[in-house]
């Protein structure tokens, strides 16, 4: 835990500014006041953002499921050490990968040596077998926001942006993310993550339940069709 707390300090001593433009490669870190449940107590990697709206996924959600269930004809999964994570509310039955491995070849560079793909086969081409969440995490669905929306939403104090980087996404702690940037934020002057008991108690009410999610999840994702690459992740505008 005390690892995790050094490395959000250390990327939120990075930021120039109080309020930051939302842009790849940036943390979206939900305030205690959003109320949209789905996303509350979030921390979201965002991927992309210009005029045709914004994509992220969630990085803090672990559940239960493990990669398999996902993709039962494919091998290497069946001896990766992780479980999938709960990406965002679109799209749950594709995928989404980061890898971080700075000699990946392929992919879409994020931030530091973190990459994004949807494509199997390249998980199984460059990286080796048995795996684990170190250097490879698998997402089901992901977020997204209209033209102007996520503008909108950061306007009104429900998210605040933050930089990002490779240890905090890879964090092996990753249930403990949102909350140790909201401890951590109030004593650095971020705007919108206020420490105060009474905004706490109001987001415990949409504490995420990852039990429930991963009890849902096995009963909705399904195996993705197409060589098990993930058509609606693939045709994303991540770049």
């Amino acid at each position: 835990m005390k690892r995790l707390a050094l490395s959000i300090l250390a990327s939120l001593a990075a930021a120039t500014a109080l309020a930051q433009s939302p842009a790849g490669g940036m943390f979206l870190v939900a305030t205690p006041q959003l109320r949209d449940p789905r996303f509350a107590e979030t921390v979201v990697l965002v991927l992309n953002h210009g005029n045709e709206g914004a994509i992220g996924v969630v990085v803090n959600r672990p559940t239960w499921v493990e990669p398999e269930v996902l993709f039962p004809d494919v091998n290497y999964f069946r001896r990766y050490r992780g479980v999938v994570y709960f990406g965002g509310p679109v799209a749950r039955t594709s995928a989404l990968f980061l890898i971080r491995d700075g000699n990946l070849a392929e992919g879409e560079p994020i931030v530091d040596d973190v990459y994004i793909t949807a494509d199997v086969d390249e998980i199984r081409e460059n990286l080796p077998a048995r795996t684990d969440e170190r250097v490879l995490r698998v997402y089901a669905g992901y977020a997204g926001w209209g033209p102007g929306q996520l503008e909108r939403e950061i306007s009104a104090g429900d998210w605040q942006v933050t930089p990002a980087s490779g240890d905090l996404i890879f964090t092996p702690e990753p249930a403990s993310l949102w909350r140790e940037v909201h401890r951590v934020a109030p004593d650095m002057g971020i705007v919108g993550m206020p420490g105060n008991r009474w905004r706490a108690l109001r987001a415990a009410r949409f504490h995420y339940c990852g039990r429930c999610d991963s009890r849902n999840a096995r009963n909705s994702l399904v195996s993705l069709q197409d060589g098990h690459s993930s058509p609606s992740a693939s045709r994303l505008p991540i770049r």
